[in-house]
């Protein structure tokens, strides 16, 4: 049990720190710790931005929720998964990246003037698609925090 909790500390650190060393692999149980670590953390603060209910508030919410879920990808990237769930994790970290992308999108758009309301209905639907693709790769590698379902 100490043994497992020292491999949690170690991985979470490594991925905090920008990157864990790939010739060091967690174990499938430590890297799906910290993934799952790394979502619930994410995940509540994305909760706590209040959702936009005016086109006014819309870019502020974007400028907070980017930032959380770039953060979120650059830490879950840098984990080090078990060979046998490296490509699964690659596919994750992948979908993951397409939804910075599109959030960052929607910023650039409103920041260049693109009504935020308008731009917004037009990101939600990709948005949501790619949310739902990340969660489905999550499961693949059998997290919970990440995939959406709630803790064991």
């Amino acid at each position: 049990m100490r043994a497992a909790a020292v491999m949690l500390v170690v991985v979470i650190a490594a991925a905090i720190a920008g990157g864990a060393d790939r010739a060091s692999a967690a174990p499938a149980p430590a890297y799906r710790a910290a993934a799952d670590r790394v979502c619930a953390v994410a995940n509540a603060r994305l909760a706590a931005i209040p959702v936009p209910r005016t086109s006014g508030e819309v870019r502020p919410w974007v400028g907070r929720a980017l930032p959380l879920m770039a953060a979120s990808t650059r830490r879950i990237r840098g984990l080090a998964p078990p060979p046998a769930l490296r490509a699964r994790h690659r596919a994750w970290v992948r979908a993951l990246a397409l939804r910075v992308a599109t959030a960052r999108a929607l910023r650039d758009g409103i920041d260049a003037g693109a009504s935020p309301s308008a731009a917004l209905q037009a990101a939600l639907p990709r948005l949501e698609a790619q949310k739902r693709a990340a969660r489905a790769r999550a499961r693949a590698l059998g997290l919970r925090a990440c995939s959406g379902r709630a803790p064991a």
